[in-house]
Order: C-alpha cells, then structure tokens, then sequence
C-alpha cells in the first residue's frame, strides 16, 4: 500500500511517484549538536561493529535527546503521508566508518525485516553529518516501492534474514539510481518497499545518521512474517497492536 496522497505536498508527491522525498530540515543547529553527542555516547557505549557500520539500536529509548527529537521527525513523517499521527517502532544509529572498500550496504528493502502485518509506513532517514557521495550517502531506485517485496541479499543472510527464496532478486542493473546526499540536519524519507542502498565511506570524516521507522496506528504484530529482536523480547501474539510507552504516537504538532 502507497502512503495516502496529500495534494500539494511535494514531499508526499514524491513518495507516491518515487518511494523516497528529500525532508529537508528536520533538526534545527541547537538540536543536531545534542544528537550528534547523544550519538556519540551511544556508539561508545552499544554500538556493535558490523560489515554495515557500528550501529547502536534503541537511540530514543537509551537517550533522552533522541526522544525529545522525536516529535520534529515525526511531524514531518505525519504530513508526508498524510496520517494524524504515526506510531515509533523502532530506531537506530549508525556510524559509517572511513573505508576503501568495507561497510558497504547492499540494496534491500527495510519493509522485508519487520514482523508487522503491512508495509505502509515510511523510515526518516537524518543526516548528523553530511553525507555526499564520497561518504557513502544513500541511494534509491525510484519507483521501486511498486515492484513488491523482493528476495533480500546474500550480505544479510546471516541478519535474521525472513526467507525469501521463492521471490524475485533485487536488480537494479541498468535501472536509474538517485544519489541522495544531505547535509547534517536534514532528512530522506522512504516507504518499506523502496529499494536503497549506500557505498563505502571513502571521506575522511565520519558519516553520522539517526535511522526512524514509523507505522500506522492500525499496524499489528505478525511474528511469522519476519525474525526480530523484539519477538524475544516482547513475545506478542499475532493481529495484537503495538502497545505501550515502548511504541509512543505522535502526530503533525511537534
């Protein structure tokens, strides 16, 4: 399912059209320096390494910067696709270390990794550095959100990948890439389905961002779709709502 469509809005256009909208400004200076120590914080204190990056999860959970910056993406997440209000399911933060030719992220669609029952919700994307192309900023196959749920690569086999086998690759050869590069602040906002995508960080400067998703208020819990740590964790029973302070809501007034 498309975002709802909200006439006038460009950010919403594209994501109809596109799968993915540039946001703009999404944090303001005062707010991008207490995120950029936040995440530094937490980086030092859970980050894990991985082929992908150092990346800590629960950001807004783990720091109260994050969740006081919440409410601004999430503004801008509810006016894009036209909802009142959006639910957090989860975030992160990742570090993308200089590299030659290691932390690569292949093409995948972040909608093939969550136990939820729909794929209609958006991830906002924010920049704590800039990212330009030599650093590893993200690309996107525009259009893609409407080729359907694709098998995920090979890299993520040993993620907790969901099984895919019978379903089509992810093939982006000899189809347009859009190069997505944002300066710190600012913010990418694209649907589950849209494939995306990011090189090494060939920059000798660090490559920050702060990872939202965001569902709909009727989303529910299906555990078979896909494995998730929080399947461990919280052992919710298929078709119930994402409850409690550990999914807050919020809407178009930050």
């Amino acid at each position: 399912m498309l975002p709802e469509r909200v006439l006038g809005d460009p950010a919403a256009d594209a994501l109809e059209r596109d799968g993915f909208a540039a946001a703009g400004t999404v944090l303001d200076d005062e707010q991008l320096e207490r995120a950029r120590s936040a995440a530094d914080a937490l980086l030092a204190e859970h980050g894990a390494r991985s082929e992908f990056g150092v990346i800590a999860l629960d950001a807004w959970r783990r720091a109260p910067a994050f969740h006081d910056l919440l409410a601004p993406v999430a503004a801008v997440a509810c006016e894009a696709v036209g909802a009142e209000s959006l639910v957090v399911f989860q975030d992160l933060v990742i570090d993308k270390p200089q590299s030659a030719d290691a932390a690569i992220l292949p093409w995948h669609q972040d909608g093939a990794y969550l136990p939820l029952d729909r794929a209609d919700g958006l991830v906002a994307w924010v920049a704590l550095d800039d990212a330009d192309a030599e650093c590893g900023c993200l690309r996107y196959v525009p259009g893609s959100h409407r080729l359907g749920e694709r098998r995920g690569p090979d890299e993520f086999a040993g993620q907790g990948a969901p099984p895919g086998e019978a379903l089509p690759p992810i093939d982006p050869e000899g189809l347009p890439v859009v190069v997505a590069e944002a300066a710190a602040g600012t913010a990418w906002l694209h649907v589950p389905l849209t494939w995306h995508a990011s090189p090494p960080n060939r920059a000798a400067r660090s490559r920050r961002a702060w990872c939202v998703w965001f569902v709909r208020e009727d989303t529910r819990w299906a555990p078979s779709r896909a494995p998730h740590p929080y399947l461990h964790e919280l052992r919710p029973a298929a078709g119930t709502p994402l409850t409690g302070d550990r999914f807050p809501r919020f809407g178009r007034s930050p």
